[in-house]
């Protein structure tokens, strides 16, 4: 599953690198300390954070190398899918009552990208 996860976020980071038409979120591109201009995939990731998909850590780091939970990566599938889902659901998850993610893990469960029914004992956002 690590694998598969970062083989898909590696994917959105090249995605990131071509233009889309419509409205996009227009995020400033932060320097993240730990992604040297010389790093192999700076120029996606710059590109990504542009589009609104990520925002990095408060730290000022983006952590490119490291594995992705399950919490950023739902909100990542929230982020870059486009439309309204037809109905807004919210508070899907108790043990995301209050956690970063909630909104966006709400918005990703409305869209359809997760079903609740899969995750019987809570999303447990930090499960890698």
């Amino acid at each position: 599953m690590k694998k598969v996860t970062q083989l898909i976020l590696s994917g959105a980071l090249v995605i990131g690198m071509f233009p889309f038409t419509g409205n996009t979120s227009q995020a400033a591109v932060t320097s993240f300390k730990d992604v040297p201009t010389s790093h192999w995939a700076k120029a996606s990731i710059d590109a990504a954070v542009e589009k609104g998909y990520f925002k990095g850590y408060s730290d000022g780091t983006f952590k490119p190398g490291a594995t992705v939970t399950r919490a950023e990566f739902a909100v990542l599938l929230a982020r870059v899918a486009k439309g309204t889902p037809d109905t807004e659901k919210t508070n899907v998850f108790n043990d995301l009552t209050g956690h970063w993610s909630q909104k966006e893990v709400d918005r990703a469960v409305s869209l359809g990208f997760i079903n609740v029914k899969d995750y019987p004992n809570g999303f447990k956002p930090s499960t890698m």
